[in-house]
């Protein structure tokens, strides 16, 4: 999978592109050109690294190298987190291979909480059948307390916000952690076109939030300003670094109608690519 870390500016040392090869080919995804690492230079970036390391692709799991990687960062007693599609969990040997060789922390990217949208948003067919073997295996050999599920917010599973929340509460109970975050322009025109209007969907990031708070599910947001949160601000991401003395985010816009918002000094604003694409002032 691919994910856009450039606006968590204090992990950008810890952040580690080992790959650009994945098994998906979500639609909302550029993809990546860059020439593959070796395996020494993503062991310096390792050594950069405090306290903690992300590994991201491409899909990392496709590095065959990635049991010794986190060997090594757990030899250097650093949190390993992987940023993954979770397709590789599924199969149980390899699995237990990451988590033997030291895996601290997963980010998995899910969705929808169906088998159509999700296949068609992946552009996999084996690939929704493949995250739930994947959770099962996660939750029957390891820790579901350490996975937080990346829910990217577009166009197609906008109306699915709840019923996913309601899905992994039914099935994968062990799973406390979900982050809806809102898709990002990475470079690519037809990406634009997947942006749905944050008014679109923020009755059911609400109504997920009340089913999380009822069911021991910690729902987060990454993306949206927090006077379309409610009462839920403290679940918003950008509040959490906020309040947490961080600088401000990059390419983020504050628009007209922010002027006197009283939420202003806690908020991050808009992405500026979402206020551009959406033509909001």
């Amino acid at each position: 999978m691919h994910m856009d870390w450039r606006d968590i500016e204090e992990m950008e040392p810890n952040v580690i592109w080992i790959t650009s090869k994945c098994n998906q080919k979500c639609i909302f995804c550029a993809g990546s050109a860059k020439k593959e690492p070796g395996i020494d230079k993503i062991k310096k970036r390792i050594d950069q690294a405090d306290k903690e390391v992300y590994f991201q692709g491409g899909e990392p799991t496709l590095n065959k190298s990635l049991p010794k990687l986190i060997r090594y960062a757990r030899n250097q007693n650093k949190n390993v987190f992987l940023v993954t599609n979770g397709l590789m969990f599924a199969y149980k040997k390899y699995a237990e291979v990451l988590f033997n060789a030291g895996l601290t922390n997963i980010l998995f990217a899910f969705h929808a909480s169906n088998e159509k949208l999700n296949n068609f948003l992946s552009r996999n067919e084996a690939s929704f059948k493949s995250k739930c073997a994947a959770l099962k295996n996660i939750a029957e050999y390891w820790k579901p307390n350490k996975v937080r599920l990346i829910f990217i917010i577009n166009k197609y599973n906008k109306n699915d916000i709840l019923n996913f929340t309601r899905f992994i509460g039914k099935n994968f109970k062990g799973i406390k952690v979900i982050e809806f975050k809102l898709i990002r322009w990475l470079g690519v025109d037809s990406n634009k076109k997947l942006f749905p209007k944050i008014e679109d969907f923020v009755e059911e990031l609400n109504n997920a939030f009340a089913y999380g708070k009822e069911n021991g599910i910690n729902i987060l947001t990454n993306g949206i300003p927090l006077c379309y949160l409610g009462s839920n601000i403290e679940c918003s991401y950008e509040y959490q670094r906020k309040e947490k003395g961080k600088r401000d985010f990059m390419d983020r816009v504050f628009i007209k109608k922010c002027e006197s918002c009283s939420l202003r000094g806690k908020c991050g604003g808009f992405r500026s690519d979402y206020a551009k694409i959406i033509k909001i002032k």
